[in-house]
C-alpha cells in the first residue's frame, strides 16, 4: 500500500458497508452495530426504495418521527420508501441520494452504514462510478422489451436470453458484469450502446473515492440460507403479502419495473387463476433462492469484502478500521 493511498484514506470520511444475499440478516446486524457505534443506516436495496412495497421487500417496520425521520429500533434509517412504484428510479438516482444522506450523517458526527443486497448500487457509491448521461428512450425500450404476454414465463426467459446474446455480441465486457436474467439492465446497456455507438462498458468509469470504506459481507451455506428464505416467506404471508400484492396490482400497471420484483411478480398468475396459492408460494421461495445465488456470485467477485460469521467479528473489524 503506497503512502499516497494511506494519506488519501486518512483524509476521507469513513463509510461502513454491510452486504449479502437476501434473508442473510443484514438489517439486524446493521442495527446492532449502529447502536454501538452511533451509526445511521442507509438503504441499498432496490426494492425497499419504493413506497407501498413493504412486506414483499422485507422492509424494516419503520416509525416516522417529525414527519421526516424514519427509525427502526431507535436507529435512523434513510432512503427507505422514498418513491412511488410508478416513478422511475435508477442507480444514478440512488447514488445521488446516498451521497447527500451520507454527508448529512457525517455532519451530525455519526457513522454512515450502507446496507443492502443490490450490488451495483453499493458499487456505485464505493467506486464513485460515473454513468453514461443518456436519457431514457421509451420508444427504443418498447421495441426491446418483450412483446409476448407477461404471464408467459418461458417466453420471457427466451426473450431476455435473446437480448443478452445481442449485448454479448455488441459489448462482451458489459455482458460479463450484467446478470443475464436482469432484463432491465440489459435493455439499459443496449439503449446506451445504440444511442452513442460506443460500448456501454467503456462509458462507465470510476471516479476518485469519496469515502474511506470498509466492506463487510454476511454469508451462509446455501442450504441454510434457503431455510431462512422459506421461513421469511412464511412470515410475509402471515403479515399480508398476498393482500399487499393484490393492492399493488389493482392500483398500478403490472408491467412497471417495481412490480416485477421477486415476491410480487409471482402473484400475477395466482390473481388471473392460472396458478394455485401453493404453486405461487413455491415460486416465490424458488426465485428468492435463485436471487440469493446470483447475489453471492456478484459479491464473491469483490475481493474488498471481509466476510464475517457473527456481529462480534463485525464490531471488531469496524473498531480496527476506525482506529487506524
Amino acid at each position: 500500500m503506497t503512502t499516497s493511498y494511506i494519506l488519501t484514506c486518512m483524509s476521507l470520511q469513513p463509510l461502513i458497508i454491510i452486504a449479502g444475499p437476501t434473508a442473510s440478516g443484514k438489517t439486524d446486524l446493521a442495527v446492532e452495530l449502529a447502536k454501538k457505534l452511533s451509526g445511521e443506516i442507509i438503504n441499498a436495496d432496490s426494492r425497499q426504495i419504493y413506497k407501498e412495497i413493504d412486506i414483499a421487500s422485507a422492509k424494516p417496520k419503520l416509525t416516522t418521527l417529525d414527519m421526516r425521520l424514519k427509525t427502526y429500533r431507535g436507529i435512523p434509517h434513510h432512503l427507505f420508501g422514498i418513491t412511488a412504484p410508478d416513478k422511475p428510479f435508477n442507480v444514478t438516482d440512488f447514488q445521488q441520494g446516498a451521497y447527500e444522506v451520507i454527508n448529512q450523517i457525517v455532519t451530525r458526527g455519526n457513522l454512515p452504514i450502507l446496507v443492502g443486497g443490490t450490488g451495483l448500487w453499493i458499487r456505485s457509491v464505493v467506486e464513485n462510478l460515473k454513468f453514461p448521461q443518456v436519457p431514457p428512450n421509451q420508444m427504443l425500450r418498447d421495441q426491446l422489451e418483450e412483446s409476448t404476454t407477461p404471464h408467459n414465463t418461458v417466453s420471457q426467459r427466451i426473450h431476455t436470453l435473446t437480448l443478452y446474446k445481442e449485448l454479448k455480441t455488441l459489448d462482451p465486457t458489459a455482458a460479463s458484469f450484467i446478470d443475464p436474467k436482469n432484463q432491465r439492465r440489459i435493455i439499459r446497456a443496449l439503449e446506451v450502446i445504440k444511442a452513442t455507438g460506443e460500448p456501454f462498458s467503456a462509458q462507465r468509469r470510476k471516479g476518485a473515492p469519496l469515502f474511506h470504506t470498509l466492506m463487510l459481507g454476511i454469508t451462509w451455506p446455501m442450504e441454510e440460507l434457503g431455510k431462512r428464505i422459506d421461513l421469511r416467506v412464511k412470515g410475509q404471508l402471515r403479515e399480508g403479502l398476498k393482500q399487499e400484492a393484490r393492492n399493488l396490482f389493482t392500483k398500478y400497471d403490472h408491467h412497471l419495473p417495481a412490480l416485477s420484483s421477486i415476491s410480487l411478480k409471482e402473484w400475477r398468475n395466482y390473481f388471473d387463476g392460472t396458478a394455485t396459492l401453493e404453486e405461487t408460494v413455491a415460486q416465490i421461495c424458488l426465485h428468492n433462492r435463485q436471487y440469493a445465488k446470483r447475489q453471492m456470485t456478484w459479491f464473491k467477485k469483490d475481493a474488498r469484502i471481509r466476510w464475517i460469521n457473527n456481529k462480534n467479528e463485525a464490531h471488531s473489524l469496524i473498531e480496527q478500521f476506525l482506529n487506524r
